[in-house]
């Protein structure tokens, strides 16, 4: 269902919209910049769009994590940051947590915290962001394993950010 072409067929939209609170609008418009994230290779983007490249490319591995790209697992995950779905608490911390976890093993280790970071604080230095990882490992690894744990990574970020999950809410407006 819904896989990387170029239409997005009426079955697969009908099938989405009974389970997850997008409109068919909100449907396609969101085909429309998958379908441009998918296809568009990074050297094709204007110097300030770059900056994010990586950051999409990032979010796209973590919807869609077969190699061959599906929209319907795009909206679904996405689905779980919309303002319009009773998603829980927990559920969109999970996504937040997936997102530093790249290889999947419910660790984030240094080198995983790094690269993400290196997404999100592209103005760093190589030095200065492995510093932040380093004394963010320390601070919130309690058990001293040497990675972070997702009921770590949770606790820190309801301890430490207010309104996280307002902050992973997509407002559609």
């Amino acid at each position: 269902m819904g896989n990387n072409s170029d239409k997005l067929r009426q079955q697969d939209i009908d099938s989405m919209l009974t389970t997850t609170a997008f409109t068919e609008r909100e449907l396609r418009r969101l085909f429309v910049r998958f379908q441009k994230l998918v296809e568009t290779p990074a050297e094709n983007l204007q110097p300030q769009q770059q900056q994010y490249y990586a950051l999409l490319h990032r979010l796209h591995d973590m919807f869609s994590p077969s190699p061959e790209s599906h929209f319907a697992d795009f909206v679904a995950s996405l689905a779980i940051l919309s303002d319009s779905s009773p998603t829980s608490e927990d559920a969109k911390l999970r996504f937040a947590f997936q997102f530093f976890d790249a290889d999947g093993d419910n660790y984030i280790s240094n080198a995983e915290l790094f690269h993400s970071l290196r997404v999100l604080l592209p103005d760093l230095t190589e030095r200065e962001l492995q510093e932040v990882v380093d004394r963010t490992i320390l601070q919130v690894d309690t058990d001293g394993e040497g990675h972070l744990s997702y009921p770590e990574f949770k606790e820190f970020l309801l301890r430490n950010c207010c309104d996280i999950v307002d902050k992973l809410t997509i407002t559609w407006q």
